[in-house]
């Protein structure tokens, strides 16, 4: 009896089930007093249901905050990721904020639980002061990265290094106001620490130098290039990045070149009463200095009418969207270093 005894007290030890609830259940604690703790409380029909509960009513606050300076930071994130699509953006964002964001939430600590019948209840606490010692440290540390990319990219004589230096200065300024927007919510008077640099006059400044420094010229061949040759201009202009064939003149200092060909071919397919157009881009993207290989589009597709000449429009309307798709992602890896030097290229024209 005596072992049943102790064995059920050491089961039920984490858990007061009550007649009456304690202070907490309603969200305030006198042993947790505001001014030094953050809390959450969580209710669920299990125990561990309610300590997740808890967990996720505090992170909420948070996220809520972070949701709130989205839309501010998606412009600055659409210039250092520029080439990569809107979902790609979009969780560049979210993967940024989530890191510092996911820190603070390491710092939240269940230390009551308790049980109403079949209903348990978990109360979870941030210690205020632990985490604006914990993100103060880390913005000091983030502000230190970003000066050190800021300088490199000022005075790096290689115009890669400087770009993704930019770009690497972009992304701490974004991590550091995400941990800024964590300090103002632990704060007990709701405040942050001003950051010494701009995010958007770095921003401004990265685009500056781009313009007036960087040159991407675009040279597609075949009876069809000069339209696909176009669209691609305009897509790439459109991103912000400075390509020849807009306001900055001659391809005479290029420091990247898009080149290939597009071919269109009738393609006979037995039963078929329809016109198919058989489409085929090859685009190289080459470092103008040195001639190395930093980038390959290789794409084919069909497309079918019963009148050939709206097959062979179709054809070009759809293979579009997908050069000018591959063209910005493949210029995206070049600028923050992710490419590989290509050697052996593929090619989709030469495919039957």
């Amino acid at each position: 009896m005596r072992l049943m005894l102790l064995f059920i007290t050491l089961l039920l030890a984490d858990t007061v089930a009550f007649a009456k609830p304690p202070d907490w259940v309603n969200g305030r604690s006198n042993r947790y007093p505001p001014g030094l703790y953050l809390v959450g409380v969580g209710q669920a029909d299990s125990r561990d249901g309610a300590k997740s509960d808890a967990i996720a009513s505090i992170a909420k606050i948070f996220r809520a905050k972070i949701e709130q300076q989205t839309a501010d930071w998606e412009k600055y994130i659409q210039i250092e990721s520029r080439g990569k699509t809107k979902i790609e953006q979009k969780k560049s964002i979210e993967s940024l904020t989530k890191v510092s964001t996911d820190k603070v939430i390491e710092g939240i600590q269940i230390v009551e639980t308790a049980q109403d019948g079949p209903v348990y209840y978990a109360l979870a606490i941030i210690d205020r002061l632990q985490a604006v010692a914990s993100l103060t440290e880390r913005i000091s540390a983030l502000d230190q990265q970003t000066k050190e990319a800021i300088g490199l990219a000022r005075n790096s004589a290689d115009k890669l290094s400087r770009i993704k230096n930019y770009k690497l200065a972009i992304k701490t300024l974004v991590l550091r106001d995400a941990s800024n927007a964590d300090l103002q919510i632990v704060s007990v008077k709701g405040s942050g620490i001003s950051s010494p640099v701009s995010l958007m006059n770095v921003a401004q400044e990265y685009d500056d130098w781009l313009a007036k420094n960087f040159l991407i010229d675009v040279k597609v061949g075949g009876a069809h290039g000069p339209v696909v040759e176009t669209a691609v201009i305009q897509a790439l202009l459109r991103e912000g990045f400075p390509v020849n064939g807009g306001a900055m003149g001659n391809s005479d200092g290029a420091d990247l070149l898009v080149k290939g060909d597009v071919i269109l071919s009738p393609l006979v397919l037995p039963g078929k009463t329809f016109k198919y157009i058989r489409w085929c881009v090859d685009l190289t993207i080459l470092e103008t200095k040195g001639n190395k290989v930093v980038g390959v589009v290789a794409k084919s597709g069909r497309e079918g009418h019963i009148s050939a000449e709206e097959a062979e429009l179709r054809a070009i309307r759809a293979l579009q969207p997908t050069v000018i798709a591959d063209v910005g992602g493949r210029l995206a890896e070049y600028f923050t270093g992710e490419f590989q030097p290509i050697r052996n290229q593929v090619s989709s024209c030469a495919r039957k």
